[in-house]
């Protein structure tokens, strides 16, 4: 794919031939690279510091439509997951600090538009940002304005940004932090969800093109290199985890949908009041609240 002044980094979901592995670069902090999360089992080579990007082996492409993106199907089986969904849309209202109406707000990763669409419903005008033709056309239809890219968004414009399950999808995911700080007013808040621990990477997070999973510390060091303060940073779905780790042992790399909705509606709630005593130590995901300084 080429750039065209566009963040390569903003692959919604990249694919993988068979056979191929990813490689990735990971900053230096206290002269060692940074601990991001390399599954068990796989086969990338060690992270390398500096501008050393290894080429051998790797194969990344953006599909050309949202039919070619396995992700879609995982997207829609979710959407009925409807106590996880409640769960994120409650994160909005609790990481903007001030939901007021009229806010400029943009959803990184929009997808299918299921939280942007609870954005709105706030009264806030969103802004979706999705590198798939495809998916961005089915957002302006819904009445979006669609970008492909954060450079399409003016700098110190947006007064909240939010990314659910994108990151994990990027390779340099420290150039696309670094773009949330630019396009963010000062003192406006930032709220990211990722999914966490790498002992958890299985058929489903190769399927759908994840490049890694992440640690608490690991992320938080992500998003305060890039000039964040950091509010809060929490695991999320502590019997998610277990959960996980047993599909990670037999899955095969599809949710179902009758699983789904019957860990939403009888596991998931009780996973939410154990996680406040958990949510130091151990989840499926991770949730991040920061905000830009200044303001």
């Amino acid at each position: 794919m080429t750039p065209r002044g566009r963040f390569v980094a903003l692959l919604r979901q990249p694919t993988l031939a068979r056979g191929d592995t990813l490689a990735r670069s990971a900053d230096v902090q206290n002269g060692s690279p940074a601990s991001y999360d390399i599954p068990p089992g796989d086969l990338r080579p060690a992270p390398v510091t500096g501008e050393e990007r290894p080429t051998a082996g790797v194969s990344i492409q953006r599909p050309g439509t949202s039919e070619d993106y396995t992700g879609v199907d995982t997207l829609e089986v979710l959407t009925s997951a409807v106590n996880y969904q409640r769960f994120l849309t409650g994160l909005l209202t609790r990481a903007s600090e001030a939901p007021a109406a009229g806010r400029l707000v943009a959803d990184f990763g929009a997808g299918l538009g299921t939280f942007a669409r609870d954005a709105r419903s706030l009264g806030w005008r969103v802004t979706c940002v999705e590198l798939d033709p495809a998916l961005r056309a089915r957002l302006r239809a819904d009445g979006f304005d669609a970008v492909e890219s954060l450079d399409d968004i003016s700098p110190r414009s947006l007064d909240f940004l939010f990314s659910y399950n994108v990151l994990e999808h990027i390779e340099n995911d420290a150039e696309v932090v670094s773009a949330f700080h630019r396009v963010l007013k000062p003192g406006a808040p930032l709220l990211i969800y990722v999914p966490a621990y790498a002992l958890l990477y299985g058929p489903l997070d190769r399927a759908v093109g994840h490049v890694r999973r992440y640690r608490r510390k690991a992320l938080i060091d992500l998003v305060e290199s890039a000039g964040f303060t950091v509010r809060e940073c929490q695991y999320s779905d502590s019997i998610g985890f277990a959960a996980a780790l047993a599909y990670r042992a037999v899955g095969s790399g599809q949710l179902r949908q009758r699983a789904v909705t019957l860990y939403d509606r009888f596991l998931f709630p009780v996973s939410r009041r154990l996680d406040r005593f958990a949510r130091r130590f151990f989840g499926k995901n991770l949730v991040l609240i920061a905000r830009r300084p200044g303001g």
